[in-house]
């Protein structure tokens, strides 16, 4: 089993998308560190984070997909979900594929995974922009208190 690791941005995550595409070795799955248990028996592979190659991959999925597919990436991404960082990987895979279509496939796991996270991450940042009240502190500094169960700050 391949292991691809990477330092959990998402220009290195296309990168990871990048590496398996011009690989000989498919990775089975993607980490964001290596927090995580690891196997004698796996081949384990740290990413390092190429902005240019993150680029090409950020325009062929633009260019090949479509502009909703990138989205949907992106917002997947911020969930921080379990092994979304692998069904993000299928997912554009058989997006390189299928082309524009990509989005129409709801049966297949990976689609639907990165829909549910990318929808997850839509509706957590439609309720904080409507609820969340910012406090004028001494000094005019203004403060919200909040507890985010994602990334929506980036």
């Amino acid at each position: 089993m391949v292991n691809y690791f990477y330092d959990g941005t998402f220009d290195g995550l296309l990168t990871c998308v990048y590496e398996s595409y011009y690989s000989v070795e498919r990775p089975d799955k993607v980490f964001r560190s290596k927090n995580v248990q690891q196997s004698i028996l796996d081949k384990n592979i740290d990413i390092v984070t190429d902005s240019e190659k993150a680029s090409k991959v950020y325009q062929a999925i633009h260019k090949k997909i479509s502009y909703d597919a990138l989205r949907n990436v992106y917002h997947a991404y911020l969930s921080e979900l379990d092994d979304i960082d692998t069904y993000i990987l299928e997912y554009l895979r058989h997006g390189f594929k299928i082309g524009k279509t990509v989005d129409l496939y709801l049966t297949s796991e990976e689609v639907l995974k990165v829909h549910s996270a990318a929808k997850k991450v839509r509706t957590e940042t439609h309720l904080m922009l409507g609820l969340l009240r910012f406090k004028k502190l001494n000094g005019g500094i203004y403060y919200a208190p909040t507890a985010l169960s994602t990334i929506l700050l980036s």
